[in-house]
């Protein structure tokens, strides 16, 4: 099972690198916009290292509203054109984030957490528990950027005079 755990993880970051390498190549230029959700998706990493560190066993829901609603606030006053675009790249960021800690550190996870450690110990034969948290992670980053996208148009629609934004 080892070998088919590393088959993923070399595809996945083979893939993480050719986009990159492509990004590069092409001369992809960060602006400001780029810059913003760079740097609000950040929190994911905070989020997951308390996770980790099982600080926000009990009430991590709050810190993913708490995240959605102030991201959303300050994408929709920073952002005129493809607002849900950049909000589901932030919220896709933050959860990826988030799961990259705990696959990075999943055996300090397994220690502190121990509601983790109850699903992760329990996994069916042959489930590796970074195979698992990586496809859980990729999951709940689509679902993570498809609400940041709606909360943070919600937002815009609100704060830029009740005019609907410009475009997706």
């Amino acid at each position: 099972m080892k070998s088919i755990n590393l088959k993923v993880v070399t595809f996945f970051s083979t893939f993480c690198s050719d986009i990159l390498i492509s990004a590069i190549i092409n001369g992809c230029k960060m602006n400001a916009k780029s810059n913003i959700v760079i740097a609000l998706s950040m929190f994911g990493l905070v989020a997951g290292i308390l996770n980790v560190n099982a600080v926000l066993t009990d009430f991590q829901w709050i810190f993913w509203l708490a995240y959605y609603v102030l991201v959303g606030l300050i994408l929709a006053k920073k952002l005129d054109t493809r607002i849900f675009l950049h909000a589901f790249a932030a919220g896709f960021l933050f959860a990826a984030f988030f799961y990259i800690m705990e696959i990075l550190s999943i055996t300090q996870l397994l220690e502190n957490n121990t509601t983790e450690r109850d699903i992760l110990t329990h996994l069916p034969d042959g489930v590796s528990p970074r195979t698992y948290l990586m496809s859980v992670g990729m999951i709940t980053g689509v679902i993570s950027g498809v609400i940041m996208g709606l909360v943070t148009m919600g937002f815009a629609r609100f704060i830029k005079n009740n005019t609907p934004p410009k475009s997706i």
